[in-house]
């Protein structure tokens, strides 16, 4: 009743966007509050909680078409906004505190990590290009962020972005309960607290599975391992302007329609700036991160309930 009545009240325009909407923020609270009663590690991992929950309902039951509206919004302007808001997390004074160390990893392991990894999910396991690029991407820089992020540059098929935001939280979770039994283990012997926090930070892809495998450790293990993780945070900036401008030279030579500007990453760059010349309440900092990370689990239902694994194209045969 109630949501009729909203319906019946919104303007024309919104009407068809607010039932998809409403749906996405209402399964992104039950993610939530399924996340928060499962335990450690899900419990600090409500993104691919969310994932997983968003792809079960799409994969049971046919979207209704009355919510695609709502949920291709979801996908792509809410997401955008999400992005914009991770600025809140970052300042330039952190950048300058990092030094060179952090940076350096982040920058060699994008390189390195996002080249090779393509190279063998295309060569090796045969997978589809979209979905090869998006898993570089996620592993390479910020995990899910970074997928949707670069998906929504790129205009990937929900399919890809849902499919590689899966593997990469999933491995991030397999990640957060095995490298702490490893270095307690002793099966880590090369690695002190610190080393152990580069490993962390570098190889796990959210900021949550990277807290959570750190702070199990030591405080040096868990800043050392934050400090590098933001610095994988920070080189999503370069590359997706860098992606810009490759796809919108490559769309240009086959005569395409041109990708747009990403210009929620100059409001991200933005936000950024602003977020380190003025202080904020804490707890309008708070809130700003609640609802960012609550965007991104509309995000992540959006795409579950659109995402048909079933309907995947088959990978590209060799030499293709």
């Amino acid at each position: 009743m109630s949501l009729a009545l909203t319906l019946s009240h919104a303007p024309e325009k919104v009407r068809p966007v607010l039932p998809g909407v409403i749906v996405a923020a209402a399964l992104a609270l039950a993610a939530g509050w399924i996340a928060g009663g499962l335990g450690e590690p899900l419990s600090r991992n409500p993104v691919l909680v969310a994932m997983l929950f968003g792809l079960l309902i799409g994969s049971s039951f046919a979207c209704p078409d009355a919510l695609r509206p709502g949920l291709d919004f979801t996908k792509r302007y809410l997401l955008r906004l999400a992005v914009v808001l991770v600025g809140f997390r970052i300042t330039t004074r952190l950048f300058l505190d990092l030094g060179f160390m952090p940076l350096a990893v982040a920058a060699i392991e994008l390189i390195l990590v996002l080249t090779l990894l393509y190279a063998i999910a295309r060569k090796l396991f045969r997978l589809d290009a979209e979905i090869a690029l998006l898993v570089a991407v996620g592993s390479a820089v910020c995990g899910a962020a970074a997928i949707l992020s670069m998906a929504a540059l790129v205009r990937a098929r929900d399919q890809s972005a849902g499919i590689a935001i899966a593997l990469i939280t999933l491995c991030g979770t397999v990640a957060l309960l095995a490298y702490p039994v490893m270095f307690l283990g002793g099966w880590l012997p090369h690695l002190d607290d610190r080393l152990y926090g580069v490993f962390v930070g570098a190889s796990i892809f959210e900021l949550a599975q990277v807290y959570g495998a750190s702070f199990a450790i030591s405080d040096d293990a868990l800043n050392t391992a934050t400090l590098v993780k933001f610095s994988k945070v920070l080189m999503l900036v370069p590359l997706l302007l860098a992606a810009s401008l490759v796809f919108r030279s490559r769309n240009r030579a086959q005569e395409a329609a041109p990708i747009p500007f990403p210009w929620f990453i100059v409001a991200f760059i933005g936000v950024v700036i602003l977020n380190s010349e003025i202080t904020l309440n804490p707890q309008l900092r708070r809130v700003i991160l609640g609802v960012d990370q609550f965007l991104f689990l509309m995000v992540m239902i959006a795409l579950g309930i659109t995402t048909r694994v079933g309907r995947l194209e088959r990978p590209a045969a060799p030499g293709a």
